[in-house]
């Protein structure tokens, strides 16, 4: 689980850094607050929220998938927990490269590919 959750939190967790640091748009506090809840709340909070979410009561047994006290229910609050961390590290060190760098290199043919935010 541990696995699957960081190679999960990996991904997203990269594209939401490299979105929140390479643009400005109407809402983008609101979603920065929105990942960041989970390091707000107390695990506790967070847990039973998460039982809710994905208990009897929840939004997914409703659509008639039941997955409480299986292996994805232990892999989705790991990635919960997990994923401010990796964007607010990962959006700051994206944030506090020199966007002057990245022309350049673009400029010195380096494909856009291995350039961010080209």
């Amino acid at each position: 689980m541990a696995a699957l959750a960081t190679a999960s939190v990996s991904v997203v967790g990269l594209a939401l850094a490299l979105w929140l640091a390479r643009s400005n748009f109407v809402g983008k506090s609101v979603v920065e607050t929105l990942i960041s809840l989970p390091l707000i709340l107390p695990p506790s909070v967070v847990g039973y929220y998460l039982l809710l979410f994905l208990g009897r009561s929840g939004p997914l047994y409703v659509l008639g998938l039941r997955i409480v006290f299986t292996w994805p229910a232990g892999w989705w609050p790991l990635r919960w927990w997990h994923l401010p961390l990796m964007v607010q590290s990962s959006r700051a060190a994206i944030a506090a490269v020199d966007t002057t760098l990245e022309k350049a290199a673009g400029a010195l043919g380096s494909p856009p590919w291995k350039v961010s935010g080209m």
